[in-house]
């Protein structure tokens, strides 16, 4: 019963460490929903912006398309003006009486085109240092979208192996559970068996009790018994026959054929 007290409690000592550390699982695992459900939260949002600026970034491509084209449009226009313009120089060095109001339409038409054509250059400058600022942000999403991938596959795997000893943590407490219930009918029963052992004991105590009473008034009639014996062998003469019992002695008396009744 010792033994089994012992292991009892030390089953209770293994059972509350058990517990206290399947409350430590379980905080850590919310915790672990908790991070993991921001880190989807992010990882959702960085797939919103990388797509927003996808999208930035085909209108920025569109633009310089057609910002090209327009700047090719232009060079072309430029280039039958000068052509139209060089040709009324060469009107003008052969003597020929050339139209000097088309020369001079000309040339401000050169000047403003070569100026528009300036400031498209300059605006595709900016469109191309924005198409490289944006790409340089799409590419800092990646990254950022690639690290929020792998935190997320390495959260994923650490959940999946606090869920695994989780499930091992109660396996092993409804096991403990079991075992301690095992230890508590064993010491029920043990502490019944005592009960009835030491009933047993207490019974046996009365009885060896009860046995010395009884021996020591046997004695005590023995000693009468042979008192009398005593007493009697004073005054005539008798012989042991037997031990009829335990406080009963036979004893013969014998007489001759000549003793008269009346004598007796």
């Amino acid at each position: 019963a010792e033994k089994t007290a012992e292991a009892l409690e030390e089953a209770h000592g293994r059972m509350e460490k058990l517990t206290t550390e399947l409350k430590a699982k379980v905080e850590e695992l919310e915790k672990l929903k908790k991070e993991m459900s921001e880190m989807e939260e992010d990882y959702d949002n960085l797939g919103a912006s990388l797509g927003e600026k996808e999208n930035d970034l085909e209108a920025l491509r569109e633009s310089k398309k057609s910002l090209e084209k327009e700047m090719n449009d232009l060079k072309n226009e430029l280039s039958v003006k000068e052509k139209e313009l060089n040709g009324l120089k060469e009107e003008m060095k052969s003597g020929k009486n050339a139209d000097s109001k088309r020369l001079v339409e000309l040339n401000e038409s050169l000047s403003e085109k070569e100026r528009e054509l300036m400031g498209l250059k300059q605006s595709k400058e900016e469109l191309e240092k924005r198409l490289n600022d944006m790409m340089n942000d799409k590419n800092g999403l990646e990254k950022s979208l690639k690290e929020s991938k792998e935190d997320r596959e390495k959260y994923a795997k650490r959940l999946l192996g606090v869920t695994r000893e989780l499930e091992t943590s109660k396996k092993d407490l409804k096991l403990l559970s079991d075992e301690m219930s095992d230890l508590k009918s064993r010491y029920a029963s043990k502490e019944k068996e005592m009960a009835t052992t030491a009933a047993a004991a207490a019974a046996d105590k009365k009885a060896l009790e009860k046995a010395r009473r009884d021996f020591a008034q046997l004695e005590q009639e023995k000693q009468a018994v042979s008192k009398q014996m005593e007493e009697l062998a004073k005054k005539v003469s008798f012989g042991f026959w037997e031990e009829l019992d335990e406080t009963h002695t036979v004893i013969r008396f014998a007489t001759s054929w000549a003793t008269r009744p009346e004598s007796l």
